[in-house]
Parts: C-alpha cells; sequence; structure tokens
C-alpha cells in the first residue's frame, strides 16, 4: 500500500527537494528551504498559497518585505540587501523570527502573490525560436503569451543581441544588451527581427510595470546573488513602461480561447517557464485546445522549460560542448529546452529547436535550416 503522507509533510519534502535544486543558483534560499523543512511552524505557512505554487515563494515574499524595510535583522545576510552578507548558513534563525513575527503580513502576501518569470536573459533563446517560426509561417507575427508576468518577453524585439560570429541584431541603442554563446554546430536563425502585429499577454493576477510595488515584487522573485540580472530586469521595465501591452487577467484555459478566434496573422502563442506551475490535466486541456482551434487556423507555439530527467551521457555531452567553447561552469545555470509545436487541422507536430540556457550565456541550435 502506498504511504499516505499529510499535507505537511508534502510541504516539508517539497522544501527538501527545492533546497537540492537551489544549491548551485541560490545558496542562500537553499540553505533557508533546508531549514524550513525541519520546521512545523514556517513550512505551515506556504497552506495559503494559490494551488500550484512553487514553495520559493515564501522565499520571494521575504525578500519582497526586505526590500520595504532594509533595517531587519534577516536583512544583513541578503546579497540582494547588503554588500557583504553573512553567511548563509546563519541566516535560518532570523529567517524564523521575522516569518513569525509578520506572521498575518508574510501569510497574506503567499494567499495573493505568484512566482513570475522576469528573467530578461532567456530572449536570447525566444528570439531565435520566433524568427524559426517567422521563416516557415511568414509575417509580421502575433503573439500571444500565457503567464506573461509584465510582458517582458514581449518586448523582446526592442532588445540588442550579441550572438559572436553569429552576428548582432535588434536596436543598436537598446538598453537591454543580450550575450549569447553559440555552442554546437548548429546555426541559429539570428539574422533579422521578426515583424510584430500584435501582442497579448494572459496571467493569473496583474503585474503593473509601472506600479513601484508590482516593481519590486519582480525583483524580489530573482534569487538574492542575482544582482546583474536585477539591473538588467529594471532596464527592460524602463522599455515595457513605454509601450502598452493588452493584457488579460483570468486562467489561460478559460481566456484563450476567444483570442484565438480574434487575434489576426501568424499566430504564435509563447510559454517560458511556467508550465512548472500546471498541473498534467492542465497542461493536456491546453494542448487538447490548440488542437481543436487548428481546425480554424494554424497556431505556432513556442515552449521554453526547464531540462528533467537527462541521462548522464547528455549532461556528459553538454558539458563537454561548453568546455570547447570556453564557457566556465557557473554558480547559476537553467540548462532549458527550445521547442516548437504547429498546430494544423486538429494535429500537432513538434520539434525541438534548441537546448540553451536561462540566463542567456548559450545556446545549442538543433532543428535544420529553415
Amino acid at each position: 500500500m502506498a504511504a499516505i503522507y499529510s499535507p505537511l509533510e508534502l510541504t516539508k519534502q517539497a522544501f527538501r527537494e527545492e533546497s537540492d535544486y537551489l544549491r548551485i543558483s541560490s545558496p542562500l534560499f537553499s540553505a533557508l528551504a533546508h531549514s524550513c523543512a525541519d520546521d512545523d511552524d514556517i513550512a505551515g505557512l506556504v497552506s495559503v498559497a494559490r494551488p500550484g505554487q512553487p514553495i520559493v515563494l515564501l522565499l520571494c515574499v521575504v525578500q519582497y518585505l526586505l526590500f520595504r524595510s532594509s533595517q531587519e535583522k534577516l536583512a544583513r545576510y541578503f546579497p540582494s540587501v547588503t554588500e557583504t552578507p553573512g553567511p548563509s548558513s546563519e541566516a535560518f534563525p532570523a529567517f524564523r523570527e521575522f516569518c513569525l513575527d509578520r506572521r498575518d503580513e508574510v501569510m497574506d502576501l503567499l494567499s495573493r502573490r505568484t512566482v513570475n518569470t522576469n528573467l530578461v536573459e532567456k530572449a536570447s533563446s525566444l528570439m531565435p525560436g520566433m524568427r524559426y517560426i517567422s521563416r516557415i509561417a511568414g509575417e509580421p507575427l502575433t503573439l500571444l503569451e500565457i503567464c506573461c508576468s509584465a510582458g517582458m518577453n514581449l518586448m523582446f524585439d526592442e532588445y540588442r543581441y550579441d550572438y559572436g560570429p553569429f552576428g548582432q541584431v535588434g536596436i543598436e541603442n537598446s538598453p537591454v544588451k543580450l550575450k549569447c554563446k553559440v555552442i554546437g554546430t548548429g546555426r541559429p536563425p539570428v539574422d533579422a527581427i521578426p515583424r510584430i502585429k500584435e501582442r497579448v499577454g494572459v496571467d493569473l493576477v496583474k503585474m503593473d510595470p509601472a506600479s513601484p510595488l508590482d516593481r519590486l515584487w519582480m525583483e524580489a522573485v530573482l534569487y538574492p546573488e542575482w544582482n546583474v540580472e536585477r539591473e538588467r530586469l529594471r532596464a527592460a521595465l524602463s522599455i515595457r513602461t513605454q509601450r502598452s501591452v493588452r493584457t488579460l487577467i483570468g486562467d489561460a484555459l478559460e481566456v484563450v480561447p476567444s483570442l484565438l478566434e480574434e487575434l489576426p496573422g501568424t499566430l504564435c502563442v509563447l510559454l517560458s517557464y511556467c508550465l512548472g506551475q500546471w498541473s498534467a490535466a492542465a497542461k493536456t486541456e491546453l494542448d487538447e485546445m490548440l488542437r481543436r482551434w487548428s481546425r480554424h487556423r494554424d497556431i505556432h507555439r513556442l515552449d521554453v522549460d526547464m531540462l528533467h530527467n537527462e541521462s548522464p551521457q547528455t549532461v556528459r555531452g553538454r558539458l563537454a560542448k561548453l568546455a570547447s567553447s570556453g564557457i566556465l561552469l557557473r554558480q547559476k545555470s537553467f540548462p532549458s529546452r527550445i521547442e516548437h509545436t504547429w498546430y494544423a487541422k486538429e494535429q500537432a507536430k513538434a520539434q525541438l529547436l534548441a537546448h540553451g540556457d536561462g540566463f542567456g550565456v548559450w545556446i545549442d541550435w538543433r532543428a535544420s535550416d529553415s
């Protein structure tokens, strides 16, 4: 008989898994998550979070509150708040005290906020994928992003990209400059930025790029050690606030069908690092919805998401490519897959386009030249 675990036990196990996952990307959040897994009072706080939200939400909430009140004792351990942080291994007692002293405020934010993906650098992976789609389907593209946060992905054509010997492309004087090294033997389509006809975002909660509190939340979702990425986010938000983007708030499975009917032109549906918060049933429902609507029009879907369950041989192959390209193993890295799915006449044809890094450092293009 399978073991039956209480919700609290499942939450504590999720903290343990998150601690292992964050070990490279954020030593501070990793240490805090490890200690949360052994503390019933702290682990119990996340019971009020929306279904599907990752356990790291609690850590982001605390960082957000520290940004608003940086004189707290806990702030001395956060690289995002102080230039000389204390040892991560010593932070939990102050973290526990902070959470329990501000329990009501912490739980209120846990119930309202969601983890948004605000790494601007991932545009280095999205851009070649959208250029690939524009080559085979025509321009201009109409972009529909599910789980869009404040819409920085939708502004991808306002950035400047440097792919080394493969060229530079985009707005030359853009405040957002992204540098990405091509590894492997494939040649990514980075000759031009696709023209965009319309851009629409869908998300569960509203993120206003002009709101100081929403901007602060977007910074808080970036891990404490990611100060360079935080500066780049601010630059992207300066672009975003100058552009009006239509955004609909609600469950994507309920909101998207009407958009599939009305949006013009070559439709590209974007999903980047968000399906990890979806149930298996919801993922299947999205796929079936896009299949049904492809009776009326072709739909192109571009997914960028974490690589999971890789074989040791695949990992060794990637590490060899990185080493031969002179890319050092870094403290943080999000190896990801970039996949295109073409829906037409209720059929779906999926193709792996590339592997890439969530921080935009490298891309390994796999698809044949369109």
